[in-house]
């Protein structure tokens, strides 16, 4: 894990279910002054060649999305005040 105080961390998978997971926090303060504003980039790779670009194709990445989509609901409910950012977008396959 990479840790930038204040501004970023990093964790990456070096044992499990993918080829690569690289996921990216980014914190700033918010625009117009009023809390932090969190960012997510995620690159992964799912092993077993085109069975798993299938599998990605499939249910990895929708499973990706509605993980990330769930924790923003809830960091909404927690932090009421600052709410209304963008939804997330989602997870990005690594390029092969």
């Amino acid at each position: 894990m990479s840790v930038t105080e204040g501004a970023c961390f990093i964790d990456e998978q070096r044992r499990g279910p993918y080829r690569l997971w690289h996921h990216e926090h980014h914190f700033r303060p918010a625009p117009g002054g009023g809390g932090v504003e969190m960012t997510d980039i995620v690159h992964y790779e799912i092993p077993f060649g085109w069975i798993g670009s299938l599998a990605n194709a499939l249910f990895v990445r929708r499973q990706l999305d509605g993980i990330f989509k769930y924790r923003y609901r809830q960091i909404e409910r927690l932090f009421p005040a600052t709410a209304g950012g963008p939804e997330p977008s989602g997870a990005i396959p690594a390029p092969r």
